[in-house]
């Protein structure tokens, strides 16, 4: 597998680092991680690799990447890396996505078909979903006063445990989730922009491979999967299709790394089948 590493530009004082692999064949796949993530090879990358050339990017302020986080930047660069790729490759590419990176996504995908079709893998309908209530009434109640709450830092280091590798260069700031950083003036903001961020709520312009977990994770808890998965297959698009993985928890594990399961080689050999175009039945084989 061979890499190459880039730098993007969205914006004038923005760098994106943006790493593709190139593996199995030409057909291009954009890989966007959840936060914590960088544009490093994981076991997602390496799956997704072994079948196309992979695109991944460390959004702003993690890896090799500049610039502040918010979650409507998020969007607008995985937009912009989308349509890059489409131009670099000759194709418009697939996507696979996961957690904060799979909503950005389907915020997308809810006003136009930015892709053929997408994999997305524990996908939010709401920023917040799997927080318990208590949390999101105190994260809710601190920001009213525009303030960071204290148990920000906690938590960040509690996900250090689950987040993808690095890229080669990691540059430590006020508080960090693996790799993406968040200097002491980035934190509200990002904040702010998660906690304001609306509720999927349109039907996904493009056929979606949705996989939900099911398992808690570190106490935060999808609950009422049914119900979860029933509001998704209401916004799927034709030729869709969606699985609940009861056994598996939002890092598609069974409490091991990301990605990392006796049902990786089943998921990954469906998620290659339905981006290259197969029916429904075709994929599940």
């Amino acid at each position: 597998m061979q890499e190459r590493v880039s730098t993007l530009n969205p914006e004038p004082d923005v760098a994106l680092e943006v790493r593709t692999f190139v593996g199995g064949s030409a057909m291009p796949v954009v890989v966007v991680k959840g936060l914590g993530g960088s544009a490093a090879s994981d076991r997602l990358v390496q799956e997704m690799a072994a079948h196309f050339t992979v695109i991944t990017m460390s959004p702003r302020n993690s890896g090799e990447s500049t610039g502040s986080l918010t979650l409507d930047n998020l969007i607008h660069d995985v937009r912009f890396v989308v349509e890059h790729a489409a131009q670099e490759h000759g194709a418009v590419p697939g996507v696979v996505a996961h957690s904060m990176g799979a909503y950005a996504v389907a915020r997308l995908l809810e006003h136009a078909p930015v892709t053929p079709r997408a994999a997305l893998l524990a996908p939010l309908l709401d920023i917040t979903e799997q927080n318990p209530d208590v949390m999101n009434w105190y994260f809710r109640r601190s920001l009213a006063k525009n303030r960071v709450p204290g148990a920000v830092r906690i938590i960040s280091s509690f996900y250090t445990a689950f987040i993808a590798p690095p890229s080669e260069q990691a540059r430590p700031t006020g508080m960090s989730l693996s790799q993406q950083r968040f200097d002491h003036g980035d934190v509200l903001p990002f904040l702010h922009s998660i906690f304001n961020a609306p509720r999927i709520t349109r039907p996904l312009q493009t056929p979606t491979l949705i996989l939900v977990a099911g398992r808690s994770n570190a106490g935060l808890r999808i609950r009422n999967l049914d119900q979860l998965a029933s509001t998704w297959r209401s916004l799927q698009a034709t030729g869709s299709e969606l699985e609940v993985l009861p056994e598996l928890d939002h890092f598609l594990s069974q409490g091991g790394e990301f990605f990392s399961s006796s049902r990786t080689p089943e998921l990954v050999a469906r998620m290659a089948a339905f981006l290259r175009g197969a029916s429904p039945q075709q994929s599940a084989a």
